[in-house]
């Protein structure tokens, strides 16, 4: 129709009140309906992976990638069980890569100088461990510097393969679980608070943010690279980072 935007058609709801509504992609946001809705969660799974299975993966947005997956999930475009069970299972195999590491390099591998700022509380991490392993690991799931360390901690330290695989399970499914589940509500209250917002916007937002989080995490390990090996690294205190 002569003036309308392209991906819009005008429609009038009474006499001379016409309405616009979306029936198609909307320029300048990405298709989400053309894409994969198993390459979401594949990019989600791989961010959660990278972050729990190396020291400094608290530089990687893992817990903002489990919680938009679950946004995903909640506006239609991501299968809910199939977002759950990748993003659990990347963090059981991601701490258990970490605490591989840990055993075979043992405290050599928390020397990285992005690791300095956070002395302080790995330390206080590695004597938690000794005391109360199973607290240690579930309560790191909550602390993005620690769900980083925490696995490592634990191979360097000795906690035993089968503690560890136990506590690693019940952890990832804890906060697996609430990751996911906190972005399904978020993204289901969304899409009912926006009506007639099409979908596609909606999720077009969410993968924009997710993009966002990426490109920030690319600049932060830049500015890390640039500084010297006394400068501290970030905090990383958040359970959504």
């Amino acid at each position: 129709m002569p003036g309308t935007a392209p991906g819009l058609t005008a429609r009038t709801d009474g006499p001379g009140l016409p309405a616009v509504r979306h029936t198609g992609p909307v320029p300048g946001l990405p298709d989400v309906n053309s894409l994969d809705p198993y390459l979401v969660v594949g990019i989600a799974v791989a961010l959660v992976l990278v972050q729990t299975a190396l020291v400094i993966g608290f530089l990687v947005p893992g817990g903002k990638a489990a919680v938009l997956t679950g946004v995903l999930a909640g506006l239609g475009h991501v299968p809910v069980l199939a977002a759950l069970a990748g993003i659990v299972g990347a963090a059981i195999l991601g701490a258990a890569v970490g605490y591989l590491l840990g055993r075979r390099y043992g405290d050599r591998i928390f020397e990285h100088r992005w690791l300095t700022g956070q002395r302080p509380r790995i330390d206080a991490a590695r004597d938690l461990l000794r005391q109360r392993a199973g607290f240690a690991l579930m309560a790191g799931r909550s602390v993005a510097v620690l769900r980083a360390t925490s696995p490592a901690l634990a191979g360097a330290s000795g906690v035993p393969a089968r503690q560890f695989l136990l506590w690693n399970v019940a952890g990832a499914l804890v906060w697996g679980s609430a990751m996911v589940g906190l972005g399904y509500l978020g993204g289901s209250s969304l899409a009912g608070v926006v009506g007639d917002l099409p979908p596609a916007v909606l999720a077009g937002l969410v993968v924009a943010l997710l993009l966002g989080s990426l490109l920030a995490v690319r600049r932060r390990a830049g500015r890390r690279g640039a500084s010297g090996p006394d400068r501290a690294a970030p905090a990383g205190t958040s359970a959504t980072s």
